[in-house]
């Protein structure tokens, strides 16, 4: 078909009162809308709401994403509102998942009782399939966990130094640190933690 030109002006303040279509949802047809900007403080493109809600929205055949601005939050995901569903960034640029207002820098949130809330660490070493890596979070019961998947330690540091704490992949746990001022070290032991250790393979080693 014929081509059709928009072209505006700079400095002409173009105003556009009606819907502006660039392209057409057909097949083999492509559109694109080119801003070139010198750079500096300004913004090189602005999308503004004259209420509360303003949001861009960017789909392909069978997906939508949204930025949205609303409230006092940025938020980026599949509503097309500020949602808990969404990632939002609030005005002390706190970031919520699962909320709308998140209390820290990072707050995870799933608002359901009894549902875990996780987050895992994965790597090219450890594989990036569900059951790699290490799991932290908490459990449907409230409890706080750490659980790294792969046969491997996990290693506890105080003032970048250490580790002082070092719990082997067979749960065989090493302390290292300081008592009343004399350098001590417990190792390999196991037993009930809530008070009565079972067995000790190592007396304590004083330096």
């Amino acid at each position: 078909g014929s081509a059709t030109e928009l072209q505006v002006t700079p400095g002409t303040g173009s105003t556009f009162a009606g819907d502006v279509t660039i392209g057409a949802l057909t097949s083999g047809e492509t559109a694109q809308l080119v801003i070139n900007h010198e750079g500096g403080a300004g913004p090189t493109a602005k999308f503004m709401s004259r209420t509360n809600r303003s949001t861009v929205q960017i789909a392909d055949n069978d997906t939508n994403g949204y930025l949205v601005a609303e409230g006092d939050l940025f938020s980026i995901g599949r509503a097309a509102s500020a949602s808990a569903n969404n990632i939002n960034i609030d005005s002390s640029n706190r970031v919520g998942i699962g909320t709308t207002s998140p209390n820290f820098k990072l707050d995870l949130v799933n608002a359901s009782a009894s549902t875990a809330v996780y987050q895992q660490f994965r790597n090219g070493t450890t594989g990036t399939a569900s059951g790699d890596g290490t799991v932290m979070g908490i459990d449907a019961d409230g409890d706080f966990l750490i659980n790294n998947q792969e046969a491997k330690e996990i290693k506890f540091y105080t003032s970048d130094a250490g580790p002082r704490l070092t719990i082997a992949a067979g749960g065989a746990a090493t302390f290292a640190g300081t008592v009343s001022g004399t350098t001590a070290t417990f190792t390999t032991f196991s037993g009930d933690l809530n008070g009565t250790i079972n067995t000790v393979t190592t007396a304590v080693t004083k330096g």
